[in-house]
């Protein structure tokens, strides 16, 4: 075969490609029409099967943990308990001075926010109540709050 030949060879077998190749593109272009098929409905029921709401498997609790080798411990649920402070009272300056004794009786001598008086166990001055006495300190009562004066 010489030359000429192998290229009149070749130009055909290039337009046999290009040829199939329009041929496809003409045909999703333009397709043959289709028959219709004859259908039948047929009218189906559908329901809907109840499923369980069990779960399909479930856990133990108390397993044992195979990293560790035991037992998970239970978490233990601690209640906060709230503790309400006490509002602060402003206690009066009270100072023990002495005590006064005679007939059986004694008396104590208090200051109580700059006022000098004297006082008897139980008796009150100016809201604080003079609760236990004795020579070296007093125990002093203001608002339910109890307090222990020494001697000056």
């Amino acid at each position: 075969m010489n030359k000429q030949q192998k290229t009149y060879g070749l130009l055909g077998i290039v337009l046999i490609i290009w040829g199939m190749i329009g041929y496809q593109i003409y045909m999703r272009m333009h397709p043959p029409p289709t028959p219709e098929l004859k259908t039948e409905s047929i009218q189906t029921y559908f329901q809907e099967q109840k499923t369980d709401k069990h779960p399909f498997y479930t856990l133990n609790k108390a397993y044992r943990d195979p990293f560790l080798g035991g037992f998970p411990k239970k978490k233990t649920v601690r209640k906060k308990t709230i503790i309400s402070k006490k509002p602060t009272i402003a206690f009066p300056d009270v100072q023990y001075n002495g005590s006064v004794e005679g007939n059986k009786e004694s008396s104590y001598i208090l200051t109580v926010n700059g006022i000098q008086d004297v006082v008897k166990v139980q008796q009150v001055l100016q809201g604080v109540q003079l609760v236990k006495a004795s020579e070296n300190q007093v125990s002093v009562k203001f608002k339910n709050e109890l307090k222990k004066i020494m001697k000056q």
